[in-house]
């Protein structure tokens, strides 16, 4: 892990949009339709291009980063 990589919480990072390392602003994300609440889950909105990242449970969870798993 180098000083630029996304990581929960963390002001500076790479953009995983527009690849700058640059301020990122967090908020806590809360969604609740028909008796189902997401919770735990933050958004980093890019300072330079505004692309935003979910993390869900400190984990990065958008833009997809790894192999998708395929149901059986």
């Amino acid at each position: 892990m180098t000083d630029t990589d996304p990581a929960y919480l963390k002001k500076a990072f790479q953009c995983p949009h527009c690849n700058k390392v640059t301020e990122h602003f967090w908020g806590e994300l809360l969604y609740e339709h028909t008796g189902f609440r997401l919770s735990n889950a933050d958004v980093a909105v890019c300072d330079e291009c505004h692309g935003q990242t979910l993390w869900v449970v400190d984990r990065h969870a958008d833009p997809p980063t790894g192999e998708m798993v395929h149901p059986a």
